[in-house]
């Protein structure tokens, strides 16, 4: 009885050491980002479909045809998100030279590949931020956290334009309460890549003391942003991502979509998945879907 006493407390200083080691935490994390790159690469179904066909194609229509979304035309997403997208075209060798990625850069896997370099770089970067590149001891706990969040959303973690705007939030949160200014244009500029970071800028105008401070400084990036794009002569299609999100179905990632995933599943009558080719994104249609989708967008704004 005595020698079980003093084994588990061994064992618990045993896992507190290890978890304390900053050693361990970004092999963690570092390994955490390979496994799920990999995923997407070569996992069953191809998580990474968005980027090699959409991302790529919306590229490849900017830098061939020189027609340029949300400049040209209307986009689902805030104009700033092109500029990654076209980094990962522009980055080509940096995937190359990587060699597991080597095998699936060809053709679209090159795009992928540095693609899911470039998330992975901006996830490190947020994550020496976090930890105070192994010196902030306190936070490790929250290191942790993020690679088992990371692990457990799986590949869609690195493999959507939202994988982008992760590190840039994450950095902002952790300059509201120092430099609430850098923090509110980090965020602002999130926002511009796609929309949730905005959510973080109403909370600091809502809760800090800094709220004048922040709210200046996102609506002066927002009006640089704004600014140039018109002067490329988007017009308002600099806005479009507010109206073309409303009339999409139920994204099968979309949470409340769960019980229709299910009823699927389950192979109840009418209820089903399915690609729309407008919009490029596999939904699932059902009964009540319509209602469910019409009354996302006013829940959402209720909900904020």
């Amino acid at each position: 009885m005595a020698a079980q006493t003093e084994t588990a407390p061994s064992r618990v200083g045993v896992i507190h050491r290890v978890a304390g080691s900053p050693v361990t935490l970004w092999f963690g994390f570092i390994g955490a980002q390979f496994v799920l790159a990999i995923l997407n690469l070569y996992g069953s179904g191809y998580p990474i479909a968005d980027v090699s066909s959409v991302y790529r194609y919306w590229t490849d229509q900017a830098l061939v045809a020189n027609y340029w979304v949300g400049i040209d035309g209307p986009w689902v997403y805030p104009i700033l998100a092109i500029l990654p997208m076209l980094a990962a075209h522009g980055l080509y060798p940096v995937a190359a030279g990587i060699p597991a990625f080597a095998p699936a850069t060809l053709g679209a896997g090159l795009y992928t590949g540095t693609w899911l370099t470039i998330v992975m770089l901006l996830n490190i970067a947020a994550f020496g931020v976090l930890v105070g590149w192994g010196r902030r001891r306190d936070r490790f706990a929250s290191g942790w956290w993020w690679i088992a969040f990371l692990l457990a959303l799986g590949p869609i973690a690195l493999g959507r334009i939202d994988s982008v705007t992760v590190p840039i939030a994450i950095v902002g949160a952790l300059l509201i309460a120092t430099r609430p200014r850098l923090a509110a244009v980090l965020l602002t500029i999130g926002a511009w890549v796609k929309v949730w970071p905005g959510a973080i800028v109403i909370a600091v105008v809502v809760a800090s003391k800094a709220r004048w401070r922040a709210l200046v400084a996102a609506l002066a990036t927002s009006a640089a942003i704004a600014a140039a794009a018109l002067s490329f002569g988007s017009g308002a299609h600099v806005a479009s991502f507010v109206t073309e999100q409303t009339g999409r179905g139920l994204q099968i990632e979309a949470p409340v979509t769960t019980a229709w995933m299910w009823m699927t599943w389950a192979g109840v009558s009418g209820t089903s998945v399915y690609f729309d080719r407008d919009i490029l994104t596999w939904q699932v249609t059902g009964p009540g879907v319509g209602t469910a989708s019409d009354l996302m967008t006013p829940l959402f704004l209720l909900v904020v």
